[in-house]
């Protein structure tokens, strides 16, 4: 019998590690290849966003990071100071935006 890894919901955290991560407190200057290398390190990274405002194109500070593998992620997210273009940055789980109030999926009476 083969042994493979086992997803245990009651490990130590609250939440589901999924393979994307929040990063915020990003430079101005701070671009996707920037992140893209940083983040290299944990594991294979898929897929950076750097969220711009869309009048100015001006970055707003914050994007997502998004790894092949879970593991990766929460490698990313356990490690400390990370620091990208001179600033130390926050790195935190990436959540599902929740649905917005009043935009339930739940059917009206």
């Amino acid at each position: 019998s083969q042994s493979r890894p086992q997803h245990n919901p009651s490990s130590s955290h609250t939440f589901t590690m999924n393979n994307k991560i929040f990063v915020g407190r990003l430079a101005w200057k701070t671009t996707r290849d920037t992140l893209a290398n940083y983040f290299s390190k944990y594991g294979h990274v898929t897929d950076v966003r750097v969220v711009a405002d869309r009048a100015t194109g001006r970055s707003k500070g914050f994007g997502f990071v998004t790894f092949a593998e879970p593991a990766a992620a929460s490698q990313a997210v356990s490690s400390q100071n990370h620091e990208v273009d001179g600033r130390n940055i926050v790195v935190n789980p990436a959540n599902d935006r929740p649905p917005a109030p009043g935009m339930s999926n739940e059917p009206r009476e």
